[in-house]
């Protein structure tokens, strides 16, 4: 079967069985009205894929948990509601409904189906009275409340511009964004599919208070990102705090040619972050959530071209790895080549990104990433803007037109980086849960580039700035935290306790800085350079640099 869906901008192609439900844990919701104990009765909604369910009798809370994952539904209940009850189990190929309904068997829960997907659990209505025996009592209506799956955080598959679910990036809870308190924007797996947001650079574009400075080339450019008047230098990923050297070279190169393709959503936390990210600029935090396996297999290919020869495909593939599902994995890749009106300029992207999420039980899920990026580009201008000066140094308008470039016919920047990162998530009950995460980055640079500060009147040639830069940047990251609810009061009130401590090694093998002599002529029309000895370049100032941060944060809602 082949689905074709024609987008506003790139032309996506569907290929192969698709299913576009999102991998989802059950979400504790608030306490819903309901009537006395009895067996299910409410209807659910049937037709749907009936998937292989292998989950043993046991506590109630710990199965639901598992329910969800497997089926690819979100469970919205009051903690409180499961607390201390037993399940038969589900056992072999079922839908979900159905599956649902044998696993709330004798426990005196119903489930509810919501408009927008997923289920809410209740507990069932008491049987209408009989008319020989007139009820004197008085049922109130039943309440229910829904919301997003809180552990994930994921968009893809809501079709949806904004997202209901909590957002943890700014303190480490769980809240809405009205609750939070900070100004933050959600950048959803639908808006960047449906708008074509294809890097970093396009997603800050879209988002209030950021300010994207796209004056440079798309890759090798200074393209920095600013928020309040400051670079932003704070990043997350999957809300693990990671330092910029992880993501780019500098604040200026890297982080905003990022491909998105291999992402769910981007969360901008706008103002200052040090309570989850330590040391920075008061500016903001880019928290990015990369695409997890599907408890269901899923497959799409799309693919686009635009102006000034720009190409792109992009190939996601997902789903178990084994009949209980117990194993999911999912595999994308994306490469990308184009240039743009400055005449000499051209740029490649590539990004291959590999996941794998293991049951180890119940209540235990380890995951296991693995990203490969590369940039290129040839002819990107040391400065941030395009162009040429169009003055000499009399004053004189010089007739360069609009595509003439600045950079020399020698200039490139190659970057590649590899990261791997390994979690382990444990539920330790109804309330708590713990994790810990490892992440290791490798990011390489190598770059030359070249630039001319002023053109004699005369005609005569110019001295010429040259960079000759090779390093690279090594980056360990540890991170542990712990989230549940406490009593205190006679109430519950939510808690997030972490730890997260980095390593940052910044090697320059080659750091190449000098000022040649006549190195370029304006020739009435362009720049010419000439070539050089890059080899035996004076003023090498290698160097070797170590920053480790360490840090430690509580973060607490108080529900008076």
């Amino acid at each position: 079967m082949k689905n074709i869906h024609n987008h506003k901008l790139p032309l996506t192609v569907l290929a192969g069985s698709i299913a576009m439900a999102a991998a989802s844990l059950p979400l504790q919701a608030h306490a819903q009205a309901g009537g006395a104990n009895a067996p299910s009765t409410t209807a659910l909604p049937q037709g749907e894929a009936v998937r292989v369910f292998s989950i043993p009798a046991g506590p109630l809370d710990a199965a639901l948990d598992r329910f969800a994952r497997t089926a690819g539904v979100n469970l919205s209940y009051d903690s409180a509601l499961v607390a201390g009850l037993s399940t038969r189990g589900v056992q072999g190929s079922v839908g979900t409904s159905a599956g649902l309904r044998r696993l709330l068997e004798g426990t005196g829960l119903d489930a509810l189906a919501q408009p927008g997907g997923g289920y809410s659990l209740h507990r069932a209505a008491a049987p209408a009275a009989s008319p020989a025996t007139p009820s004197t009592s008085s049922t109130l209506p039943q309440v229910t409340v829904t919301a997003q799956a809180a552990v994930t955080n994921l968009t893809e598959g809501s079709g949806s511009f904004t997202t209901a679910g909590p957002v943890s990036a700014a303190t480490g809870l769980n809240l809405k964004l009205r609750e939070t308190p900070q100004s933050v924007t959600v950048v959803t797996h639908e808006r960047i599919e449906q708008q074509g947001l294809a890097s970093l650079a396009d997603v800050a574009d879209q988002v209030p208070g950021v300010t994207y400075a796209g004056s440079g080339t798309p890759i090798g450019g200074r393209t920095e990102i600013f928020a309040r008047g400051f670079n932003i230098d704070a990043y997350q990923v999957d809300g693990i705090s990671v330092p910029w050297e992880a993501l780019g070279e500098s604040e200026r190169y890297g982080q905003s040619s990022l491909d998105t393709a291999i992402y769910d959503s981007i969360t901008v936390v706008r103002g200052a972050t040090g309570l989850l990210t330590g040391a920075g600029d008061p500016s903001a935090s880019i928290n990015l959530t990369r695409k997890k396996p599907t408890p269901t297999f899923q497959g799409s290919v799309s693919g686009s071209l635009g102006s000034w020869n720009r190409r792109r495909g992009v190939v996601d593939v997902g789903g178990p790895l084994n009949e209980a599902g117990s194993m999911r994995g999912r595999v994308v890749g994306a490469y990308e080549q184009g240039e743009t009106w400055v005449d000499n300029y051209k740029n490649d992207r590539t990004i291959v990104y590999g996941v794998l999420e293991a049951d180890l039980s119940a209540q235990s899920l380890l995951s296991v990433a693995l990203e490969h990026a590369r940039d290129g580009s040839t002819g990107a201008p040391w400065a941030s803007a395009y162009g040429i000066y169009l003055l000499d140094t009399a004053g004189n308008r010089i007739p360069a037109g609009r595509n003439t470039t600045a950079a020399p016919h020698w200039a490139f920047s190659d970057t590649d980086r590899t990261t791997l990162t390994t979690s382990l998530k444990h539920r330790l009950d109804a309330d708590w849960n713990a994790s810990i995460a490892y992440v290791y980055s490798k990011f390489n640079s190598q770059m030359r580039r070249g630039m001319v500060n002023s053109i004699p009147a005369s005609g005569a040639a110019s001295a010429v700035r040259v960079l000759d830069l090779d390093m690279y940047n090594d980056v360990h990251v540890l991170d542990a935290r712990l989230e549940g609810k406490y009593s205190l009061w006679g109430r519950k009130h939510d808690v997030a306790i972490g730890f997260n401590a980095w390593d940052s090694r910044q090697v320059y093998g080659r750091s190449v800085y000098t000022v040649r002599a006549g190195a370029a002529q304006w020739n009435g029309s362009q720049l010419v350079y000439t070539d050089l000895d890059w080899a035996n370049l004076p003023g090498d100032l290698p160097s070797d640099a170590f920053v480790r941060q360490q840090g430690a944060y509580v973060a607490t809602r108080l529900r008076p």
